[in-house]
């Protein structure tokens, strides 16, 4: 998630770049502003299911009271890359 929000930043400043220096369509940009907002969000994504099994191991070994942990992430939009 990581790697593909960093290449997705970097797309976005280069169609910026090229969008105002009048060699990059609207379209482009648009696009990759677009395809940075999907990277940002599954990024949030892996950070809450990497948390929430942290919480599950930290449960399971016993350093956490029995208690019921979800591990479905509420009101979290989901993302289709």
């Amino acid at each position: 998630a990581r790697d593909l929000l960093a290449s997705a930043e970097q797309s976005e400043r280069v169609a910026l770049g090229r969008y105002k220096e009048g060699v990059g369509s609207f379209l482009d940009l648009l696009a990759a502003q677009s395809a940075l907002a999907n990277a940002r969000a599954l990024e949030v994504q892996a950070r809450a299911g990497w948390l929430l099994a942290v919480a599950q191991l930290t449960r399971d070994i016993g350093l956490m009271p029995r208690t019921d942990i979800t591990t479905e992430l509420v009101n979290t939009p989901r993302v289709t890359p």
